[in-house]
């Protein structure tokens, strides 16, 4: 979790569109969104050396609907998958929907 992290907060384009993307879930604590911009600020600004993950953690749901459980080791694969299908539905029809689009539509034209 911590590398991956640390690798997509490092793609400057796709910080921003997390940093400025719209958090339209009333309970903070439990969107993931919002937790994943807290750590991407404190990341940014912050002069510490450590970030609790903790509300990160909590946030992020496997596929049942359960709080990661950090006592247990995760595939990078099945992280990334259930962090990229969570963050995709979140922008569902936002400007930064385009970071987690899987296919591109090809548009055919008549010349």
């Amino acid at each position: 979790m911590n590398s991956i992290t640390q690798q997509f907060y490092m793609i400057p384009s796709f910080r921003a569109a997390i940093l400025s993307a719209l958090d339209t879930q009333p309970n903070k604590q439990e969107s993931l969104l919002f937790q994943l911009q807290t750590l991407f600020t404190y990341l940014q600004v912050s002069e510490k050396k450590a970030y609790d993950t903790t509300p990160f953690c909590l946030a992020f749901k496997d596929f049942d609907g359960n709080p990661m459980n950090t006592a247990l080791q995760m595939d990078v694969d099945e992280f990334f998958g259930i962090l990229f299908d969570r963050l995709e539905r979140l922008l569902k029809g936002t400007p930064t929907e385009v970071f987690f689009c899987s296919k591109k539509k090809k548009k055919h034209h008549k010349n």
